[in-house]
């Protein structure tokens, strides 16, 4: 199509052959929008030496050894390298910009880049609105929740945070309650746009439980509840390990919960079940690729997100794509997904009402065809018309 537009998509999430997960939706936003679009991805990771010695000490030496230029599925991927300082988030913005503009101002020399897109608000977006104005380009931010969310724990990061959304020529945001933030931020409701995520049908669809579970190798003969997501506070592990805790005690603790993901909190949960003494209820699975999350899903009874703040998590639309019941905590967007036919959502931090959420979701009869038609609509081809529309309008 000759009246394609070329969008960077700015973003420090993307995957790469080290880490297959990062960034996974922004790569089906990326492949969805082909059709309106020419893409360029820029993906800034922190420069880190390539010192073995670090292997043992640093969490992030893998970002060393990934190269500034790689492709990826079909991608070209560039990724400028930046310095962090530790302890010191609201220098990363000025870092990153600094460390991407060299590759930037090359690539605007070497072709017409029409519009910028930063996937995140921090430090992406501000980084992003910097680059923008020395390149006398436009820019669209998409805002997807931790990102607002966090930014009024210090005054510099919202001051940061509104001042880029003000220079932005669009925002667009994963959830109706983060668009309403964002205009509380100052910017003009018109360029505000809602984009939700789009979830992947054909991947995750309604399969068969039985045969699901036979190829996971798994017991037919016992209820499963799901978690998938990284190990972190904010995602709520804690509070459903509480929660099965009280079930354990109330003599209901008669399913099996598999939690999927990994992370630096990994071994302090392991400890809290094995004091909980309901470790020999929960699966440790790690992490899976995208195709075995689906037969998961596939193999599972009931889906659990108990976080403490969400944008739009995807993981709630892939269950809800492959017909199974949500119980969640009512944060982000999660209640412009999840009603009362498809799932039960609770206050966040709060274990006692997942107990009981989690306990009356795995009693009830659910209709799987009816959880689907939840997000039937809801393709990646469906969200990237969406973003090659506000791309058009700069």
């Amino acid at each position: 199509m000759p009246d394609k537009k070329t969008v960077v998509f700015f973003t420090n999430s993307f995957p790469n052959h080290l880490q297959p997960h990062r960034g996974v939706y922004t790569e089906h936003l990326v492949a969805a929008a082909g059709e309106w679009i020419d893409p360029v991805i820029v993906c800034p990771l922190p420069w880190v030496p390539r010192v073995s010695l670090l292997k043992r000490f640093s969490s992030q030496y893998l970002f060393a050894r990934i190269p500034r230029e790689y492709d990826y599925k079909g991608f070209h991927v560039y990724s400028p390298k930046y310095p962090v300082v530790p302890k010191v988030p609201w220098l990363s913005p000025w870092s990153m910009a600094l460390g991407s503009y060299p590759l930037l101002k090359r690539l605007a020399c070497t072709r017409s880049i029409d519009v910028i897109n930063a996937q995140n608000v921090f430090p992406e977006g501000i980084a992003a609105v910097w680059l923008a104005a020395r390149l006398d380009l436009p820019v669209v931010i998409t805002a997807v929740g931790s990102d607002i969310n966090e930014a009024a724990e210090s005054r510099l990061r919202l001051r940061m945070t509104k001042n880029a959304l003000r220079q932005a020529r669009h925002a667009t945001a994963k959830s109706m309650l983060l668009g309403e933030k964002i205009i509380g931020m100052g910017m003009d409701p018109g360029r505000v746009h809602y984009t939700p995520n789009g979830v992947d049908t054909a991947l995750f669809h309604l399969q068969d439980k039985t045969a699901c579970r036979k190829a996971l190798g798994l017991k037919q003969d016992i209820k499963i509840m799901l978690f998938v997501g990284k190990f972190r506070q904010v995602k709520g592990i804690h509070d459903l390990l509480e929660a099965l805790h009280i079930l354990d005690e109330q003599g209901a603790l008669d399913f099996q919960t598999v939690l999927i993901g990994s992370g630096p909190a990994e071994r302090d949960y392991v400890r809290i079940m094995q004091a909980f003494g309901i470790d020999d209820r929960v699966f440790l699975a790690g992490n899976r690729s995208h195709s075995e999350i689906a037969q998961w899903m596939g193999a599972s009874d009931l889906f659990c997100l108990p976080s403490l703040r969400e944008g739009m998590p995807n993981v709630v639309l892939e269950a809800l794509a492959s017909g199974r019941p949500v119980v969640a905590t009512r944060v982000g967007a999660v209640p412009d997904l999840v009603n009362e036919s498809s799932g039960i959502l609770v206050s966040p931090a709060d274990p006692q009402s997942l107990a009981r959420a989690i306990s009356e979701a795995m009693s009830r009869t659910w209709s799987p065809e009816q959880i689907r038609a939840r997000v039937q609509d809801m393709s990646w081809e469906r969200a990237a018309a969406r973003y090659a529309d506000i791309f058009s309008q700069c």
